[in-house]
């Protein structure tokens, strides 16, 4: 079967979709999102010979999309995004390390820790037009790379012992419980954190070892 490659053209650092929002960082820590649905709307009214595979871009789990016959490479330059951007941006004053998104809140890490970016109320049917101010959630230290899970619950791989669990108390499920976390957790030393992949992504799962 063959593929339909999309190409982010620029000097991006990251670059991701979630729920039908583009989100990309560039080399100036400059922080975008953009509407997918109207990026790719906006492409195929100025290039219609691809038009057969509109709705397999918007969402490939559509049961009525063409067969794809031969390879496709789609390019969205730069100065595309920014004429066809529906989003905003707002500039992170660093560098991230990594990026994670989880319960329309994004999590993000560089050499100053963590901060969180909820975008809740913002999400608007494929599109983000604000973002809030950006939280800090940790900064004793520089954060490699962090994994996000359920009830806020995030593993970062950064401190003297190598991954630490911290806890986002603004996750709207503790609140609902009344649950409230300061204090980050130092992974012990009797689990060994093995690093497996999954979709792209990797990260590390505990196993116990029996003394």
């Amino acid at each position: 079967m063959a593929e339909i490659n999309i190409n982010i053209a620029g000097d991006f650092i990251d670059s991701f979709i979630y729920f039908g929002v583009l989100f990309t960082v560039d080399t100036n820590g400059i922080l975008c999102s953009y509407s997918w649905k109207n990026l790719v709307d906006s492409y195929f009214r100025l290039y219609s010979n691809h038009s057969g595979f509109h709705k397999k871009i918007l969402d490939c789990r559509e049961k009525n999309n063409s067969k794809t016959e031969q390879d496709i490479t789609i390019f969205f330059e730069k100065e595309f995004l920014e004429k066809n951007q529906k989003g905003t941006c707002c500039d992170l004053d660093v560098w991230n390390t990594d990026l994670d998104v989880k319960d329309n809140i994004l999590y993000i890490s560089s050499e100053r820790g963590l901060v969180s970016l909820p975008f809740l109320e913002e999400w608007d049917n494929g599109k983000v037009m604000k973002f809030n101010q950006l939280i800090p959630l940790w900064k004793e230290a520089k954060v490699f790379g962090l994994s996000t899970g359920s009830w806020g619950r995030t593993i970062l791989a950064a401190g003297d012992n190598g991954a630490l669990e911290i806890m986002n108390n603004d996750v709207e499920q503790l609140k609902k419980i009344g649950f409230h976390k300061n204090k980050e957790k130092v992974i012990d030393s009797n689990i060994c954190l093995e690093p497996i992949s999954i979709g792209g992504k990797f990260m590390s799962l505990p196993s116990y070892i029996n003394a």
